[in-house]
């Protein structure tokens, strides 16, 4: 047998092997995932096997398979061992796959730590090699990308084939892949296969192309942060104090300028950006990190100043840290000279390891967010800064775990204070409550004649000199007081509620009285509502904007202009509220 036959030979066996270690893996998924009782033994089995055989397959391509499968198992096996350890913060293991935050840690420290396996396998001490890293990174995520989407390509065109044959009444596809495990394990060897096959050409497959793809980005995105750079002095930080989804959208920025500005800088010198308007962009970008990271940081503080911490705003928290320290290891590396690209690689590989090593502490007692998030909460009772019924109880029962339920016993146990008997009655719900809604419910049922008057209280009447009786809120279903109380809560950058009625007729014919709600939302955004107060049957309507022809376009700005009182009513086809350049009138 000659050369060529004997490589023809020795491809084909490579991919029959990936195939079927991929079948096995799909296989031992659906069997887990099949046989799955809840226990800690089995969730340390599932994420084992599937850790194992992801990263498995990432390294067998630059190592040895025997190699490749042992590494795998000594990085995925401490990483699961980590997991089932943070789910004893739980009683059981349901309820902690309900809090997706250790499961993201898990995936990070896996995901991080292939690279850094896989350059450790080409040679001693490889795992401080940057352009190894580099290159082994960016080549794991085109393999698996394009062999995800051939998987993809070849389930479509199975499914089209079904379809085909069907009209012949011919069924033996649908009725194959209708057996249990087979889509499973079907999918993993489609998949393995493919990632044979990538490797097998990996000379015509690189991450080439996408590197210099992104790079084009850079420049665009750039100009988006300066923009908005310049913007924020003339428009403040107002929008800050919109919460979470002003952190998340500055964090997500900030990721998109590391990415970019490392498919900037390359491996190493003589594969980075060669022209200099780029490597000013990529300075100038890699400089305003920082900036943007803080700002999310601040977001994040902002909403825990005023609600206390849960396990979503300490990852949020947690995230914005460890990105305020990317920026600034980016802006020591553009501010040290001539080198700055170098150090800017050296950054990126000891941050890598910082969130691998954050990633582990946050499964370990160190790190517990429902311990810290209870704490809060407590705390902010105890010094009088919320009331009973906003406390976070039934997240406490149901969401925290262990910390949770201490934390409910421990306010339980309080004694001497007024609300005593309200604060155990509201325990007692949000133990008993079957979910979320149904706890909100018996609470603002119990207390709604405080709600009714705290509204009445707290919510801003324009313009001045307009009310409103409180019998005109008796009507108004719980969910809607709960949400215009939410609102009034949420301090606007002034201090002022984030909440307003534009008390007027706006139907004329209408004698009972009519309203316009400005609405500040957990998100920062502004909605906007007439309501109708009936005789004692408040409805809500739509609204409409006349001159865009589209649902109104309000913001945080144009409810500060109306508790200004700077807006008129004017007459339309019906009587109109206007604010600025537009105008608002309620849709029939």
């Amino acid at each position: 047998m000659d050369g060529a036959a004997e490589d023809e030979k020795a491809v084909t066996l490579d991919r029959l092997s990936m195939a079927a270690l991929g079948a096995l893996a799909g296989f031992a998924t659906w069997a887990l995932a099949e046989r799955f009782d809840g226990t800690r033994f089995a969730l340390f089995l599932i994420v084992f096997v599937i850790g194992a055989f992801a990263v498995f397959f990432a390294l067998s391509g630059p190592a040895r398979r025997l190699h490749a499968g042992l590494a795998a198992i000594a990085l995925v096996l401490p990483a699961s061992g980590l997991l089932v350890w943070a789910s004893f913060r739980y009683e059981g293991v349901e309820g902690f796959l309900g809090s997706p935050q250790a499961i993201t840690a898990f995936i990070a420290i896996v995901t991080l730590g292939t690279p850094f396996t896989a350059a450790a396998l080409r040679r001693p001490g490889g795992w401080r090699d940057y352009a190894a890293l580099f290159d082994l990174s960016w080549m794991i995520v085109v393999r698996y990308g394009l062999s995800w989407a051939f998987t993809g390509l070849f389930w479509l065109l199975l499914f089209l084939s079904d379809a085909l044959l069907g009209i012949v009444g011919i069924g033996v596809i649908g009725d194959v892949i209708g057996i249990d495990p087979v889509p499973f394990a079907l999918t993993g060897a489609v998949l393995g296969t493919a990632l044979a096959v990538i490797h097998q050409y990996r000379s015509y497959v690189s991450p080439f192309l996408l590197l210099r793809l992104l790079r084009l980005l850079l420049p665009p995105v750039l100009a988006v942060v300066l923009i908005f750079l310049i913007a924020l002095p003339v428009r403040g930080l107002s929008g800050l104090f919109g919460g979470l989804s002003a952190a998340g959208t500055l964090m997500a920025v900030a990721v998109a300028i590391l990415t970019l500005v490392t498919s900037v800088v390359d491996r190493d010198e003589s594969a980075a950006a060669r022209s200099g308007f780029m490597l000013i962009s990529a300075r100038i970008a890699a400089a305003l990190t920082p900036g943007l990271a803080a700002l999310a940081l601040i977001a994040v503080f902002l909403r825990v100043e005023q609600y206390g911490w849960t396990p979503d705003r300490v990852t949020a928290g947690l995230a914005a840290l460890v990105l305020v320290l990317y920026g600034l290891a980016y802006l020591f590396a553009v501010l040290g000279g001539r080198r700055w690209a170098r150090r800017l690689r050296e950054a990126n590989l000891w941050m890598a390891l910082v969130v691998i090593g954050i990633s582990a502490l946050w499964l370990t007692p160190v790190l517990n967010a429902e311990r810290i998030s209870t704490e809060s909460q407590i705390a902010r009772y105890e010094n009088g800064t919320i009331p009973a019924e906003d406390l976070p109880l039934y997240e406490m029962a149901n969401d925290w775990g262990r910390a949770g339920k201490a934390g409910l016993a421990e306010l339980a146990a309080m004694e001497g204070r007024e609300d005593a008997a309200q604060l155990t009655q509201l325990i007692e719900k949000a133990r008993s409550a079957r979910y979320r809604e149904e706890y909100r419910r018996d609470v603002t049922r119990a207390d709604r004649p405080e709600r009714l008057d705290r509204l009445a209280a707290s919510l801003p009447i324009r313009p001045e000199g307009a009310t409103l009786g409180r019998a005109a809120l008796d009507g108004l279903d719980e969910y809607f007081v709960d949400r215009i109380l939410q609102a009034c809560d949420r301090s606007l950058p002034d201090g002022r509620p984030g909440c307003v009625l534009v008390r007027d007729a706006f139907f004329p014919n209408e004698t009972d009285p009519q309203g316009i709600l400005l609405l500040l939302e957990e998100d920062g955004s502004v909605t906007a509502q007439y309501v109708a107060f009936d005789s004692g049957q408040p409805r809500v309507r739509s609204l409409f904007d006349v001159e865009a022809n589209v649902w109104p376009q309000v913001d945080r700005e144009d409810l500060i202009r109306v508790l200004d009182g700077d807006f008129t009513v004017g007459p339309s086809s019906l009587r109109a509220l206007t604010i600025g350049d537009k105008e608002i009138i309620p849709d029939n």
